[in-house]
């Protein structure tokens, strides 16, 4: 986050979007193998695919609206808003 908010600060939006993207998807998969590793997982189908269209969805309509519009506290609150 610190390093989002200081590219966004000097005006490098594209380092801060591409830390955003990289980082959940490295968070994700971290914790995901960890907890593999960990005890063996059983997780069914249904629930896996579900979750891998809400993940796909929200990656797509994160990088349409950064193409398209600006990034700022409008779009951030409707974001937030959204996660909530």
């Amino acid at each position: 986050m610190v390093t989002s908010v200081q590219a966004a600060l000097a005006g490098a939006p594209g380092i801060a979007y591409g830390n955003i993207v990289g980082s959940s998807i490295a968070n994700i998969l971290l914790i995901a193998g960890i907890a593999a590793l960990v005890s063996p997982m059983i997780i069914a189908s249904s629930a896996l695919k579900r979750d891998g269209v809400v993940m796909l969805a929200v990656a797509i309509v994160f990088s349409a609206v950064a193409f398209t519009m600006p990034l700022g506290r409008v779009a951030g609150g409707l974001f937030v808003a959204a996660l909530l």
